[in-house]
């Protein structure tokens, strides 16, 4: 992941049909600050629609109030590093932000469990593995989740055994490169890249990834 941020407001609960809406999307530091005729703010009123399952939508925005605070996003709120805007958007680009190398590892082990049909990691697994440690996927694919250890004990038995399996798994297979870089969440690497990028290169190259 590139260290872009997403804002989500938190919003005071409001009743949607038979739905409780808590939080809302608000896109972009541009979003926030220029979408409407005034800036959205901690403690703003706004209007908002809603339409099935999709995220609310902010639509509109009320003058705000004395009481309203400006939101302030100049540093990094997991590693405290300065952040940098780019035209619409806002970006911690501290490679060694946790929260970025734990995303990082969210989205690979999402991948890895999609591609090779496997399910039940959750996110909250994969910040646990973090917390224990394993903090890259050098490390998931590197390390051996023993019955009776630690991590066991913190993960639990079950998601122990689904961890070790989606590793083999991993290990076991024939990987292209296209798609080994589409695992490693290359930046810029998606589907039509990758199959482009499998075509120009001799498969005899491609072998034992990982």
């Amino acid at each position: 992941p590139s260290g872009e941020f997403f804002p989500i407001g938190k919003l005071k609960s409001v009743q949607f049909k038979d739905a409780e809406v808590s939080n809302v999307s608000l896109n972009s530091m541009r979003f926030l600050q220029e979408e409407f005729e005034f800036p959205i703010k901690i403690g703003s009123t706004l209007t908002i629609i809603k339409s099935g399952d999709i995220i609310p939508k902010v639509i509109d925005v009320e003058e705000p109030t004395a009481e309203c605070v400006d939101i302030v996003l100049d540093q990094c709120p997991f590693c405290v590093q300065d952040t940098v805007r780019d035209g619409a958007y806002l970006f911690c680009k501290n490679v060694d932000c946790d929260e970025r190398l734990v995303k990082l590892l969210i989205k690979q082990v999402q991948f890895s469990q999609e591609f090779l049909g496997l399910k039940g990691i959750s996110e909250r697994t994969v910040r646990k593995l973090y917390n224990l440690g394993v903090s890259n996927f050098y490390d998931l694919l590197t390390t051996e989740l023993k019955s009776g250890s630690s991590e066991e004990d913190s993960l639990g038995p079950s998601m122990t055994v689904k961890l070790n399996t989606l590793v083999s798994e991993i290990k076991s297979k024939e990987w292209t490169l296209g798609v080994a870089f589409r695992l490693m969440q290359v930046e810029d690497f998606g589907r039509s890249t990758s199959g482009k990028f499998d075509k120009w290169v001799p498969r005899n190259t491609q072998e034992s990834l990982f």
